[in-house]
């Protein structure tokens, strides 16, 4: 599996790489901050599984990076996991809005993000586009 993990925070970022790289079947790519998720984005195309997003960064925050991406071709179905510590409502009801498919909230284990990432992406396979 394929995912782009975008968090400004790079202790984050290396540890999830190295966490899910343990669990196997992972492949994560990085980007420090949404500018930088987006271009990488529009420059490869649909070429990940899922995408795995901070909310709080700045400039472009993840809700906004989540915006776009559903507006990139090919990325509009694509699983869209928020990991945040904003546990407030109505930031889980913007992430949703924007088109976010699960929130989960920081700190997080990774076990139950390798849960969600899982069934995210089946849920893509079974519901996405024919």
């Amino acid at each position: 599996m394929k995912i782009l993990a975008v968090d400004d925070d790079l202790m984050i970022l290396e540890l999830l790489k190295e966490a899910m790289a343990a669990l196997g079947e992972f492949e994560v790519e990085t980007a420090s901050s949404g500018e930088m998720a987006i271009e990488i984005i529009r420059e490869r195309g649909p070429v990940y599984d899922c995408f795995l997003l901070d909310i709080q960064m700045p400039e472009t925050d993840g809700i906004e990076v989540c915006k776009t991406i559903r507006a990139i071709p090919g990325c509009e179905h694509t699983p869209v996991i928020m990991a945040t510590a904003m546990s407030q409502t109505a930031y889980m009801e913007r992430a949703y809005a924007a088109g976010a498919t699960d929130y989960l909230i920081k700190p997080f284990d990774f076990i139950e993000l390798n849960t969600r990432l899982n069934a995210a992406v089946r849920t893509d396979q079974s519901d996405g586009p024919t």
